[in-house]
């Protein structure tokens, strides 16, 4: 587990970089487009679709 996921309730992680070795029921969205700015529209969707299950 990751720092404090274990302890707080996490609802959706969104990292910009690689994230490896990391082992959790949370869901994980690629925020790579965020620094690019190539897809973003794509992720905010994937992030709201995520986030209303």
């Amino acid at each position: 587990m990751l720092g404090n996921l274990a302890t707080s309730k996490v609802d959706l992680i969104v990292p910009t970089g690689k994230l490896k070795g990391v082992e959790t029921d949370v869901p994980i969205v690629k925020g790579t487009a965020f620094i690019t700015g190539v897809g973003e529209q794509a992720v905010l969707d994937k992030i709201a679709e995520e986030l209303k299950k």
